[in-house]
């Protein structure tokens, strides 16, 4: 079972904090850990390098949770890393995990805290641009739930950037793509490419009144080429065998200047000659056979191999 994060934001004054209804999209495999949340390094007493450390640790298993989308459990940790060494970027890592809950009253007030307490953020536009985003978000949510309401809200977590979005065959963006769309209820063919990455093709089903959220993460693409398996044994096969002609040839003509045998001396030394010359002779001749036929066994020994893709432009 998984935990409960040790504190909840409430949502803005005059507002009612909401959880958007669940959703029914499976994500395929995680996209990535929190983007900010180093805690602060402090010099000093010994209770302030107690704190960082301490922050560190969780700060470490909130960034696995975070990997492994098990938000409400990263929440807890960053919580618990803030409070033994408080830094404005745990908020924005609070802040992404509730929108990834589609918790967005949260999330926004998480964001405004980051923007409050982060001295000269510098990612300060995007992040109002969010905050209004998931403002518009959680009122349609309130709306819809006040209303027989007849739309569906789907959103993107798309890497890498750049990548282009599809709907049922029509382009949509790319990716980051903020902003949400409204679609009917229904099942919907989404489609994600990019050069140098493998397409990626699913369908996600919207319901009247939910909030999902379409997780694709593509993979390099992989190229094939065919690789010889060379010639090695037949090369040598071959160079041995015209070694032995060679000396065939050598023994031969040694033999032919050599005194003819006499009749009935068994030890003639021209004799002798020309069996070796003969014997190396056969030798050329079975090397020779042996390397046409490792010749043709080796060109049927090519071996298809995966090489790396070209990178994405």
């Amino acid at each position: 079972m998984q935990p409960t994060p040790a504190a909840t934001t409430p949502a803005p004054a005059g507002t009612t904090a909401t959880t958007p209804a669940a959703t029914t999209a499976t994500p395929p495999p995680t996209t990535g850990a929190p983007a900010a949340g180093t805690p602060p390094t402090t010099g000093g007493s010994p209770e302030n390098a107690t704190g960082v450390r301490a922050a560190q640790q969780h700060l470490a298993r909130a960034t696995q949770f975070f990997r492994n989308r098990q938000y409400e459990e990263a929440i807890h940790e960053f919580e618990l890393a803030n409070a033994a060494a408080p830094s404005a970027d745990f908020w924005f890592n609070i802040a992404r995990a509730y929108e990834l809950l589609n918790r967005y009253d949260e999330s926004v007030d998480y964001y405004r805290r980051y923007l409050r307490d982060k001295v000269d953020p510098p990612d300060r536009a995007d992040v109002e641009h969010r905050i209004t985003e998931l403002a518009r978000l959680a009122e349609q949510a309130r709306r819809n739930r006040r209303a027989a309401v007849t739309q569906g809200t789907l959103r993107f977590d798309v890497n890498p950037p750049g990548a282009s979005i599809s709907l049922a065959g029509r382009p949509v963006g790319r990716a980051p793509m903020v902003e949400s769309l409204t679609v009917p209820p229904g099942t919907h063919e989404l489609r994600v490419t990019a050069a140098g990455m493998q397409e990626w093709r699913s369908s996600v089903r919207v319901r009247a009144g939910d909030s999902v959220t379409a997780f694709a993460t593509l993979a390099p693409s992989t190229q094939y080429r065919t690789r010889s398996g060379g010639h090695i044994l037949s090369f040598i096969l071959g160079g041995i065998g015209i070694a032995s002609l060679g000396t065939g040839v050598g023994f031969g003509i040694s033999a032919a200047t050599q005194d003819p045998c006499i009749q009935g001396v068994a030890d003639c030394s021209r004799r002798n000659t020309a069996v070796i010359a003969d014997v190396f002779f056969g030798a050329a001749a079975t090397l020779a056979v042996s390397a046409v036929i490792a010749y043709f066994v080796e060109a049927g020994s090519s071996r298809t191999v995966r090489v790396a893709a070209p990178p994405a432009r």
